[in-house]
Formats: structure tokens, C-alpha cells, sequence
């Protein structure tokens, strides 16, 4: 597996997302860049953060190229579409899990809450890393943004947040990390798991950068999988300009 973390093309409901100003740094030769160099990985499959359970949906998307406006703003369909349409591939692989649960506080509840102030402080980490990240898109290429966010340190620094989520006195807290996002990235690796084909060698998996601790863990600890770096990935194969 090839796991690359990735900024959000187009709208997300994330706590800290990227805003429309930021979004037009992106370099269309830039993304071209980036899938002449992915497809160097030669993937079997490519999976992405999109619905398990509308894999259907995706797949005439992908044929059929009737996507709105929005979709197309997207990194699936800018990345992972184009990506696999050059290899050839019949489809690409849906596999998010992100519903709403009955009766589970919000994070906005948890910064309204007890621990507002703490909580606000937790945050500011988060807000910390997307400024780098935007510093590094105007200062840098797409692909060199991709190579920081897939760092192990970039992984371990956002991962804390949610370490320190759970740690505040508010229960609303701990509750929405475990029974949401622990549980969302489980439901992911167990995705993959059910999406993989038996006779697939490699694969790339397209998902936001906030997962990838996770998602790798999950993954690197399974037996039967090898995980990849990125930016070792990158060490050993240049990137692409052409």
C-alpha cells in the first residue's frame, strides 16, 4: 500500500479546511506532476474517501464523467479519476464510512462546552498545521506540500490532537474520538480490507492527511500488508515533469 495523504480540492466539513484563496494556489501542471509520479507506483487499485456504500455511484462517475461542477473541484475526481483512467483501470474504490451517529455530541458542542478554553487550545495546533501547509503550497510545488503532510512527524503531530481530545474533562469529548473518529478509520482499514482484490499487488490509498496515522497503523501492523511511505516513495522515484 502506498497511503498519500491529501489536502481537500473541494468542500469538506473538516475543522480546519482550506478556504477558496488557497484552493486556487493549486497549479493544474502541479497535479499532473504529482499523478505522472504516482504512476510510477504502477497500482492494481486506487482507493479513495468516498462512501463505502455507494461504490456504484462512484463507478458511473468514473465512466460516465457526469460529475457536477463541485465533484469536479474534488481530489478524487482531479487526482484519483485521472490517475486511474492512465492506467487503465475500470473503476476506482470507495471507501469511507462518515455517518452521523444518534445521540453523540459534536466537536462543536465540546467547544461550547466545559472546556471551552482547553478545548481552543487543542485547536490551535490544528489551525498551527494548516498555516504550514498553505506556507508551504505558495512557497513550494504540490508535490513537495504532499512530501511534508505525509511525514511521519506532520502524521504524529495531528494525531496528538485527538490524543489531547481526549483527555478533557468533558465526556463529549472523549466520546466523540472513540465512538467516531477511532471508529470512522477502523471502518476505513476495514473497507480496504473488503475492497481489495485478492490478485491486487499494490495499491494506492487517496485520503485525507488527518487519517493517515491511523489508517498506516492499522494497516502496518496486518500481517499480510507492506505500507509505503510517500516521501520514501519519492526518495526513490523522481518526480515527473514532463
Amino acid at each position: 500500500f502506498l497511503p498519500v495523504g491529501t489536502i481537500h480540492f473541494g468542500e469538506t466539513q473538516d475543522v480546519v479546511s482550506f478556504t477558496d484563496e488557497d484552493k486556487r494556489l493549486i497549479k493544474q501542471q502541479d497535479i499532473e506532476k504529482l499523478i505522472e509520479t504516482l504512476a510510477q507506483y504502477a497500482p492494481d487499485q486506487i482507493f479513495v474517501e468516498y462512501p463505502f456504500s455507494m461504490q456504484d455511484q462512484l463507478t458511473k462517475l468514473y465512466i460516465d464523467e457526469d460529475a457536477s461542477d463541485t465533484f469536479k473541484k474534488n481530489e478524487i475526481y482531479q487526482i484519483a479519476f485521472q490517475l486511474a483512467k492512465k492506467l487503465k483501470h475500470p473503476t476506482v474504490y470507495a471507501i469511507d464510512w462518515n455517518e452521523d451517529i444518534p445521540g453523540l455530541a459534536s466537536l462543536d458542542d465540546v467547544a461550547a462546552g466545559p472546556c471551552a478554553a482547553e478545548f481552543s487550545e487543542i485547536m490551535k495546533v490544528a489551525n498551527k498545521q494548516y498555516e504550514e501547509t498553505t506556507t508551504a503550497l505558495r512557497n513550494g510545488s504540490l508535490i513537495e506540500l504532499y512530501e511534508k503532510i505525509n511525514t511521519d512527524e506532520f502524521n504524529q503531530t495531528n494525531h496528538n490532537i485527538y490524543l489531547q481530545l481526549m483527555q478533557l474533562s468533558d465526556e463529549h469529548a472523549f466520546n466523540w474520538t472513540v465512538n467516531y473518529w477511532y471508529y470512522r478509520n477502523l471502518k476505513i482499514v476495514q473497507n480496504i480490507c473488503k475492497a481489495l482484490i485478492p490478485e491486487s499487488e499494490r495499491a494506492v490509498i487517496l485520503i485525507g492527511s488527518g487519517h493517515n496515522y491511523l489508517v498506516k497503523q492499522q494497516l502496518q501492523e496486518h500481517e499480510s500488508f507492506n505500507v509505503t511511505n510517500f516521501a520514501d516513495f519519492l526518495a526513490l522515484n523522481p518526480v515527473i515533469t514532463k
